[in-house]
């Protein structure tokens, strides 16, 4: 089995996590001026100090990655990958053969309060 950075993935605990109205306030088009959501930064880096391999996927596009970056590093987010591209849609479904949980959280709500299940 490969290796995802140097950890059997079965084992890895991976947190993904969307950009626009869960840690950022809903900003277009100019999402370099996107506000970060009180509590999100804590609660992403307190996640990542209990060893989430933290993912941030957005439905931005690719030529948005650098702004997207720069506003992530600024804000202070620990986070491993960043990936745009995410489709936009209302609602989204994922099928897999592993256990997948999801939590739905309200537009521009934060994470503050937000429960990962056990």
């Amino acid at each position: 089995m490969d290796d995802v950075k140097g950890k059997n993935p079965e084992q890895e605990k991976i947190l993904v996590v969307d950009v626009d109205g869960t840690i950022t306030y809903q900003r277009r088009p100019d999402y370099g001026s996107s506000d970060v959501i009180n509590g999100s930064v804590e609660w992403v880096n307190q996640k990542k100090k209990e060893g989430w391999y933290i993912v941030f996927w957005t439905g931005r596009s690719w030529d948005d990655y650098r702004v997207t970056k720069e506003l992530l590093d600024y804000a202070g987010f620990e986070y491993d990958e960043l990936i745009c591209g995410k489709p936009v849609t209302m609602r989204m479904v994922i099928i897999d053969d592993k256990p997948i949980d999801f939590v739905h959280v309200k537009r521009n709500g934060g994470l503050k309060n937000v429960q990962i299940p056990e």
